[in-house]
């Protein structure tokens, strides 16, 4: 009986391992490089609620960023997981607001950056935007793989109580990587890399203010 057992396990571990892979996931997510700097305790005494962000890419998918193309020709197409790719954009920016130091809300609804269309609710200020691009591509040419990550964000930063626009921001960002290898996890760090520069960038003046 136990040697049964363990040929119907060993067939299902087989079975599971020979199984084809239909996509690679992507947990888009904020990510620094170093430590985030604090913002000054004057300015963390503010409420900020970032908003939904519009996903405006052409794609037929809102969950697909890309795909692997292998030697042969063999498409398997990058997914984002833990969430749509707009859901993750916005939580990278409340992630880089909350190491800041700042109090943070999550806002389901989009703001569609105009001042007219600001909610009291939301504090003191209001971050919101959308996605234009966001892709990770790699293919195979011999014993090269290049991978190409590209991103652009536009994002506004409102004034709640004087319900007005402080400024918009569009940033633009592109990186491309050679290696030997294939590799999801490389595909996944740089794309992160790259999200996490944006959202950095796209601050930069809020700071300032």
């Amino acid at each position: 009986m136990k040697k049964i057992v363990g040929i119907v396990m060993g067939a299902a571990v087989f079975t599971f391992a020979c199984a084809p892979i239909t996509h690679y996931p992507i947990h888009l997510r904020y990510v620094p490089e170093g430590e985030v700097p604090q913002a000054s305790a004057e300015r963390t005494e503010n409420v900020i609620t970032v908003a939904a962000f519009a996903d405006n890419r052409d794609v037929a998918d809102r969950a697909t960023l890309g795909q692997w193309v292998d030697n042969d020709d063999k498409v398997i197409p990058f997914v984002s997981s833990k969430g749509d790719p707009a859901t993750n954009v916005a939580r990278a920016f409340e992630t880089y607001l909350c190491k800041k130091g700042y109090t943070v809300r999550g806002e389901p609804g989009e703001w569609d950056l105009r001042p007219e269309t600001i909610r009291p609710a939301w504090g003191d200020l209001v971050v919101g935007g959308s996605i234009e691009e966001l892709s990770v591509n790699a293919w195979a040419e011999g014993i090269k793989v290049t991978y190409d990550c590209k991103l652009k964000l536009i994002v506004g930063v409102g004034d709640v109580k004087e319900q007005k626009s402080i400024y918009e921001n569009t940033v633009e960002l592109s990186f491309s990587y050679e290696r030997v290898t294939f590799s999801r996890s490389f595909a996944e760090r740089k794309t992160n890399k790259m999200l996490a520069k944006a959202v950095e960038q796209a601050l930069e003046e809020m700071e300032k203010q």
